[in-house]
């Protein structure tokens, strides 16, 4: 473990904490929804995350392993639902609406709220 700085402001001392957010992120929806669940929800993994400098690290991550889930099983429903032939556009637009809601479905039980 490494030492720890402290910085003083008026006459106190306070920790010189790094919480592993070296660039600006932007968050798409998996990620804003994992931070929110872990903060809301795991209030210890959440904290001992941002503590050790990991948080930001670990939200990006399932996020890029949610989207490629999500991407995934999208394909894979497309792939055993084939969109018709007819030029049908409704039932098209249904097809692959069901395709993401299933693979919405799947992302959020499996990787955001675990």
């Amino acid at each position: 473990m490494s030492e720890i700085k402290y910085v003083k402001k008026g006459d106190y001392y306070y920790p010189e904490i790094d919480f592993g957010i070296k660039e600006n992120v932007e968050l798409r929806k998996f990620g804003r929804l994992r931070y929110k669940y872990l903060k809301d929800n795991k209030t210890y993994l959440f904290s001992r995350l941002r503590l050790e400098g990991e948080l930001m690290k670990h939200i990006i991550e399932i996020e890029k392993q949610a989207y490629e889930r999500f991407e995934r099983i999208q394909q894979e429903y497309l792939r055993e639902h084939l969109l018709p032939d007819d030029g049908n556009f409704v039932e098209s637009y249904r097809i692959r609406q069901e395709a993401r809601e299933v693979a919405e479905e799947v992302v959020l039980k499996e990787l955001i709220y675990n």
